[in-house]
C-alpha cells in the first residue's frame, strides 16, 4: 500500500470537496509532496492548500475514493444538524424569494462552510437552496419553523400596504 493511500485511510491526509469538481487536500501532507504531485495536486496560492481536480480524483484507488465520499456524507449530517439547530433558534434565517429557493439572509461568517456541506450553492452572494432540496434535507420541525416565520413576514407585508 502506498504512503498516501495510507495516510488517507488512517485520517491523517483529508480531501474535501470545496466546489463540484475539486477536492481540498489537508492533514500532514509535506512528506507525501511527490506523491500528491504525481496524482496531479496542486499548491493554491491564495487558498494556501493543496488542491485536486475531481478528473484527477477519479483516477485514485478505489478504497481512497470510498474514504472521501464517507468523510463528505459524515460532514453534511453534521452540517445539516447544526444548519438545523441554527435556523429552530433563528441564529440563521432563510426566507423564500420569488424563485421558490429558501435564501439565508442573516450573518453567515462562521458558518459558511457548514452551509456548502449542507447543500446550499452561493448565489449572488447569498447561499441559496431550492425548495425541493430543502425539504428533501430538513426535518419537518425546521420546515415548520421556516415555514411559519415565511408566512408571518409576508403577513406584515400585507398590513403595511
Amino acid at each position: 500500500m502506498s504512503d498516501l493511500k495510507d495516510k488517507i485511510l488512517k485520517g491523517y491526509i483529508k480531501m474535501y470537496f470545496i466546489s463540484e469538481n475539486r477536492l481540498a487536500i489537508y492533514g500532514k501532507t509535506y512528506e507525501l509532496r511527490n506523491e500528491l504531485k504525481n496524482i496531479g495536486a496542486v499548491w493554491n496560492p491564495k487558498r494556501k492548500r493543496l488542491e485536486l481536480d475531481e478528473e484527477d480524483f477519479k483516477k485514485l484507488d478505489n478504497e481512497i475514493i470510498e474514504r472521501t465520499f464517507e468523510l463528505r456524507d459524515t460532514q453534511r449530517k453534521q452540517s445539516i444538524e447544526k444548519i438545523s439547530h441554527l435556523l429552530i433558534s433563528k441564529e440563521l434565517i432563510a426566507k423564500k424569494d420569488q424563485n421558490d429557493n429558501y435564501v439565508i439572509t442573516s450573518n453567515v461568517k462562521e458558518v459558511k462552510r457548514e452551509l456548502f456541506y449542507a447543500g446550499f450553492r452561493l448565489v449572488d452572494e447569498n447561499y441559496t437552496m431550492n425548495s425541493e432540496e430543502f425539504d428533501k434535507i430538513f426535518s419537518k420541525e425546521v420546515k415548520d419553523v421556516i415555514y411559519k416565520y415565511n408566512n408571518i413576514e409576508k403577513s406584515t407585508e400585507e398590513i403595511e400596504y
